[in-house]
C-alpha cells in the first residue's frame, strides 16, 4: 500500500534514537539520502532506507554517540532553564562584533577643540533668547502683539 509521511517520520525518529545508542559510521550516508528522498517526497523509498540504516545501528556495537554524562539534573525544570540559557542567541552576536574591526571614526576627546557637550552642567551654552523663562516685558510685548488672546 502507499506510505504515510507519518510512518516514514516515526521511522525516522527510531532511525534517530539507534544511532544514539550505537552511532555506526555506515548508516550516516544511507540516512542522509533517506533525508534527502524524504524532502523529494519520495516516501516509501526513504521509509525503506530510514529502516535500513536503523537495522545497521541496531546490529552494530559501536559506541553510543553524544556527551560524557556529568552529574545527573535535580529536576527537569533547572535543566531546561540551564538549556535555555545556553542556547540563547547573545553569544552568536558577541563573536559577531568581536569579529568586526573598529569604526575608523575619531571623536575629538571631551575638553578639546571641536567637541561639544548636548547639555552643559555651567549653563555657558545657553542660547540669547531663552522660552523657558519668560520675564515681564516679553509677556507684556506678547499681549500688545496679539490683543491678549
Amino acid at each position: 500500500g502507499e506510505v504515510s509521511l507519518g510512518a516514514v517520520k516515526k521511522a525516522k525518529l527510531a532511525s534517530d534514537k539507534s544511532y544514539k545508542k550505537h552511532a555506526d559510521v555506515l548508516s550516516r550516508p544511507i540516512y542522509e539520502k533517506a533525508e534527502a528522498l524524504l524532502k523529494e517526497r519520495s516516501l516509501d523509498k526513504a521509509l525503506a532506507l530510514f529502516l535500513e540504516a536503523q537495522a545497521i545501528c541496531d546490529a552494530s556495537d559501536a559506541p553510543p554517540l553524544g556527551k560524557v554524562k556529568g552529574p545527573p539534573a535535580e529536576t527537569k525544570a533547572s535543566e531546561d532553564a540551564s538549556n535555555a540559557t545556553t542556547k540563547a542567541k547573545p553569544a552568536a552576536a558577541s563573536e559577531h562584533f568581536s569579529t568586526q574591526e573598529p569604526p575608523s571614526v575619531t571623536l575629538p576627546a571631551p575638553g578639546s577643540e571641536g567637541h561639544r557637550n548636548a547639555k552643559t552642567t555651567t549653563g555657558e551654552n545657553t542660547p540669547a533668547v531663552t522660552y523657558a523663562v519668560n520675564d515681564d516685558a516679553v509677556l507684556q510685548a506678547h499681549l500688545k502683539r496679539t490683543g491678549g488672546a
